[in-house]
């Protein structure tokens, strides 16, 4: 593969990293929500979240800059108080959005046979070649506990948003024929440790 592309790939996937100054998102998953708000609600929705945020980016953002990521908590909780939704809810849709925004940009990168194959390779490819690439890189962990007719993914991260990753997998099922059904059963204290029961339709 292209070391440029996969590089790209990594950082739009797992765009947080860890500075002494705090947490930090790239500017690309941002834009994306934005663009899911206006495409599922509105401009007039979007602008009145961005307004009522008083975001110190001004809502513009740039792909490849970071930015806080409380702009993005920010915007959730007013886009939800907006359209009478949870924040749960809305972070979940955004994460089917940004799945498909992914799959249109990287197709290539999802071309296994089928989900599980493709969660081992988020670890077993893309996380080390994070780990050697981007310095400080806080990457998400999964572990898969293999049953009978199920597994359990266990996911940790320091993006706590458990919900938005919830979205990522049900609509990463969906391009692989909806083969799992998959529950959110766990969240730590701390809301950086979740677990999903993925069982077999």
């Amino acid at each position: 593969m292209d070391n440029y592309i996969l590089l790209n790939f990594i950082l739009i996937i797992f765009n947080a990293f860890k500075t002494s100054i705090g947490h930090f998102m790239k500017g690309i998953i941002l834009k994306s929500y934005l663009q899911h708000v206006e495409n599922s609600y509105g401009i007039e929705v979007l602008n009145l979240a961005i307004d009522r945020c008083k975001l110190e980016s001004g809502g513009l953002y740039i792909n490849m800059l970071t930015y806080n990521d409380e702009e993005i908590n920010s915007l959730i909780t007013e886009t939800s108080s907006i359209v009478n939704k949870s924040a749960n809810q809305v972070e979940q849709e955004f994460g089917n959005h940004f799945f498909n925004d992914l799959l249109n940009e990287y197709g290539s990168y999802f071309e296994k046979s089928n989900m599980k194959d493709f969660i081992h390779y988020l670890n077993n490819y893309i996380h080390p070649e994070i780990d050697s690439s981007i310095d400080g890189a806080i990457t998400p962990k999964f572990k898969l506990d293999e049953r009978n007719d199920y597994f359990i993914l266990t996911y940790t991260s320091e993006r706590k948003m458990s919900y938005f990753a919830l979205g990522l997998l049900l609509a990463c099922n969906n391009y692989f024929d909806n083969e799992y059904e998959i529950k959110l059963s766990e969240i730590s204290g701390k809301n950086t440790y979740f677990e999903f029961h993925v069982c077999h339709q």
